[in-house]
């Protein structure tokens, strides 16, 4: 479909808080994982599993490390 939105991504300063508010409020399940770039820089990541769009919470200093 032209013009869907396919992927989204929140930024928080309280990853905990943001993560149980959407968990609680909106029934999204959040996972917790590691990325590892090609150049051997790491960072963590939260995948938003929806019903049916995905999506990621972070903060600045996470989404600048990868």
């Amino acid at each position: 479909m032209k013009g869907s939105i396919m992927w989204f991504t929140l930024s928080a300063r309280d990853l905990d808080a943001l993560a149980g508010f959407y968990e609680h409020v909106l029934a999204w399940e959040v996972d917790v994982g590691r990325l590892t770039s090609d150049a051997g820089v790491t960072g963590a990541f939260r995948t938003l599993r929806t019903a049916g769009l995905g999506g990621s919470i972070s903060t600045e200093e996470e989404r600048g490390s990868c």
